[in-house]
């Protein structure tokens, strides 16, 4: 079973980056757009391991702070700077739900090839020091032994229209593995569709692990 994990504490909030749109356009127009970005977010990931193998990722998504103030706005209603279960439950479908359709910006392969993540778990949100921060696992469709079978994550909004950065500190982390069992190699992805007028382009982490 994977294990809840306490809230973020505030000196792990990387410092504030500006971007604002409405959540509606957002909603409508990210998958279209190829623009610079409009929003920020500054992610964690952490690979979930049980038995040996990788089960799920965890990802925790820190807003810029003028799309958290809108967010906060908006579902934060007895306006006491945080979010209760039914206003979580709202946020969830109204402002997070839609994102599966952009594969939460969220890109596996394994053995080679890419995969599709239909599931979410866990989903919840918080405000610390004035940003928003969801946090959700995404299951694998099967547990995987890394050393064995090639894996490789990346983060990013093909769009361009929200840019998704890893956060500076430790932004690729593991839980259910000893110290040292895995790490992750930034890599360019071969034929990247995601290049922009801009010559923004995605990188993914691959996966290094060594056998029990």
């Amino acid at each position: 079973m994977i294990e809840s994990e306490p809230p973020l504490a505030e000196d792990h909030v990387a410092p504030m980056r500006v971007g604002w749109f409405s959540l509606g356009l957002f909603l409508l127009s990210a998958c279209a757009a190829r623009a610079h970005p409009h929003i920020w977010i500054d992610a964690l990931a952490t690979f979930q391991f049980g038995e040996g193998r990788l089960q799920a990722v965890k990802l925790d998504w820190i807003f810029d702070k003028l799309f958290s103030a809108g967010l906060i706005a908006d579902f934060d209603l007895d306006k006491n700077k945080q979010f209760d279960a039914s206003e979580i439950e709202t946020l969830r479908k109204d402002a997070f739900v839609e994102l599966g359709s952009l594969s939460h910006f969220t890109h596996l392969w394994i053995g080679g090839e890419k995969i599709k993540i239909d599931r979410v778990e866990n989903f919840s949100a918080m405000i610390v020091a004035g940003r928003v921060v969801y946090r959700f696992v995404l299951p694998l469709p099967q547990p995987v032994d890394p050393a064995r079978t090639p894996v490789a994550l990346g983060l990013y909004d093909e769009s361009h229209y929200v840019d998704v950065v890893p956060v500076p500190e430790q932004p690729f982390r593991f839980s259910g593995i000893g110290d040292g069992a895995c790490r992750v190699q930034a890599e360019r992805i071969e034929g990247d569709p995601t290049v922009s007028a801009f010559g923004l382009g995605a990188r993914r982490q691959r996966l290094i692990c060594t056998s029990p």
